[in-house]
């Protein structure tokens, strides 16, 4: 997949986005698209009002007890893109088995709840934005050959 490591950041294997997406049944152009809208980077955490938020996928502290079963801490979520991407999959993963359908899977990957309205607009303003990026993705390297 060539253009895999053209769209990811030089940190973040292709390898270990390829194998989280197989892994966990997640569109691999869907979790570069999630990858390209959070922003994060390797080695990065980021404090908000929130929470803390962790590496490329901007994996939030919540999950850390959940990764913590399979040996991740906060500092591997940080520092390690295979551990941050392999979180990133079962997340999106985990909201998709729940809601049956990818763009609430997004939404839920930002949000985590969306039971108020406000959860609501704000995860379909996201999801919104990372189908964007898939379809950007799919125009780019599918379509346009």
């Amino acid at each position: 997949m060539y253009w895999l490591a053209a769209e990811l950041p030089p940190s973040i294997p292709p390898a270990c986005v390829e194998r989280a997406a197989s892994y966990y049944d997640v569109p691999l152009p869907l979790l570069v698209s999630v990858l390209h809208q959070e922003g994060g980077k390797v080695g990065k955490a980021y404090p908000r009002s929130t929470g803390t938020y962790y590496g490329p996928g901007q994996i939030s502290n919540k999950w850390v007890p959940r990764f913590s079963q399979w040996g991740y801490t906060a500092q591997q979520l940080t520092d390690n893109p295979c551990a941050n991407v392999t979180a990133s999959a079962y997340v999106l993963a985990y909201y998709e088995i729940r809601e049956r359908d990818w763009p609430r899977a997004i939404a839920r990957y930002n949000v985590g709840s969306l039971d108020t309205p406000a959860q609501r607009e704000a995860g379909n303003r996201y999801a919104n934005s990372v189908l964007n990026r898939w379809w950007n993705l799919y125009n780019k390297w599918v379509a346009a050959k």
